[in-house]
């Protein structure tokens, strides 16, 4: 697990995938927001079903779809949790 301790945290995962899923929760009592870039800008093409104009709120902890692509591609994914207590747990990955 990781947990961002700071407002602003980010993370950074190179991926070759067509589909990119990730289990995520928030450790207080407050949703937390979070906002995906894709290859350097703000995910809105390739969007997972999980994914409104590049930002996801996470309520609970569960899998959320965050790309969707029409064939497996190589990118940089990036994760900002606006707030702290953002909880990642394991990424899984289709075609």
């Amino acid at each position: 697990k990781i947990t961002a301790t700071k407002d602003h945290a980010k993370l950074r995962l190179n991926f070759r995938a067509g589909q990119v899923f990730l289990v995520m929760g928030h450790s207080g009592t407050t949703p937390i927001t979070i906002r995906l870039s894709l290859n350097g800008k703000r995910l809105t093409s390739f969007a997972g079903k999980d994914v409104v104009n590049g930002e996801i709120t996470i309520t609970e902890q569960r899998l959320y779809h965050l790309i969707q692509q029409d064939s497996v591609t190589e990118g940089l994914l990036e994760i900002e949790a606006l707030s702290k207590g953002l909880e990642l747990y394991a990424f899984t990955f289709g075609k």
